[in-house]
């Protein structure tokens, strides 16, 4: 319940989340917002992304910075096809 999340995260100064399946509502995120605590999670569902997105505005109007989407897909592997891109380019 949200309540217990508050009481989870209050006392703290990151909250890294890592506890999927990302379905659902992003209380975690909420919970953060609420707190004044900085967010990052490895969310890899658009949906959810989507989700935590539309309280981009909270987060900016609480001062707390949320990072969300950090997981291999998209996160870590579009980094690496960056940099494989980048490598082509310069001939490496």
């Amino acid at each position: 319940d949200f309540p217990s999340v508050v009481g989870a995260v209050r006392e703290s100064d990151l909250v890294v989340h890592c506890g999927g399946p990302f379905q659902g509502e992003p209380e975690v995120l909420r919970a953060a917002i609420a707190t004044g605590t900085a967010y990052v999670d490895v969310c890899d569902d658009a949906a959810y992304s989507r989700k935590c997105r539309q309280l981009s505005a909270d987060a900016a109007a609480e001062g707390v910075a949320a990072v969300t989407g950090c997981g291999i897909h998209p996160g870590l592997s579009s980094v690496m096809a960056a940099s494989a891109v980048r490598s082509v380019e310069e001939g490496e």
